[in-house]
């Protein structure tokens, strides 16, 4: 299957633009070409259109998705934009219909289906608190909030394999301060080994960010 195709399938399921789309799929079919181990996840799931453009860039893979399902939790925005990150923001979503349109054959309450695929519904990192995270390649964060996209690049990180990358969809948007502040202050603890780079289209930014494990 080639973006296109995927992308027509998973566009009415994602808040994402074709441009942002592509750097997403190129990235992650980059990262496991040729590599046959390690898992993928994605922090912020929403409706699940770009988890299900991760399914089809890397089938064999194993996928990780973590998200309330109910919108934004309750917590701190100090260094947010408040008015723009409220609570139960991105609510309007059923998990029973991120389940159907990734895996139909996947029971309602089941974690784990069989052709790989793991549900974390809950608050992050707390959906984390019994369950033992892979290694992993690719990571996807697309949470907007600052306090979540911090625990991302410090839970994350650690477990991503050498070669891997985290794309942060986030970082270039206005009413995402939160998640660039946090993305650079990860970042600036070690500035040659968190190298961040800014994503383009081929012509233009995306407002994407991306950073590759040496």
């Amino acid at each position: 299957m080639d973006f296109l195709e995927a992308w027509r399938e998973a566009e009415p399921y994602t808040m994402l633009g074709a441009e942002r789309g592509r750097v997403l799929w190129d990235t992650v079919t980059e990262v496991t070409a040729g590599c046959f181990y390690g898992a993928i996840a994605e922090l912020g799931v929403y409706r699940g259109g770009t988890a299900l453009l991760l399914r089809r860039a890397a089938p064999g893979y194993h996928l990780h998705l973590f998200d309330t399902f109910t919108g934004h939790p309750d917590g701190s925005r100090a260094h947010d934009i408040a008015a723009s990150q409220p609570r139960g923001r991105f609510g309007d979503v059923a998990l029973s219909r991120v389940i159907e349109l990734l895996e139909p054959t996947l029971p309602i309450g089941m974690g784990v289906g069989r052709s790989g695929l793991t549900i974390h519904a809950g608050i992050f990192p707390d959906t984390l608190r019994h369950a033992a995270l892979p290694m992993l390649r690719f990571v996807h964060v697309d949470c907007d909030l600052y306090d979540s996209v911090a625990a991302a690049c410090r839970i994350f990180w650690p477990a991503l394999e050498h070669g891997g990358v985290l794309l942060f969809d986030d970082y270039g948007f206005p009413d995402c301060v939160g998640a660039k502040r946090a993305v650079d202050e990860w970042a600036a603890i070690d500035p040659e080994l968190r190298e961040l780079h800014l994503a383009t289209d081929g012509h233009t930014l995306t407002g994407q960010a991306w950073v590759r494990k040496p």
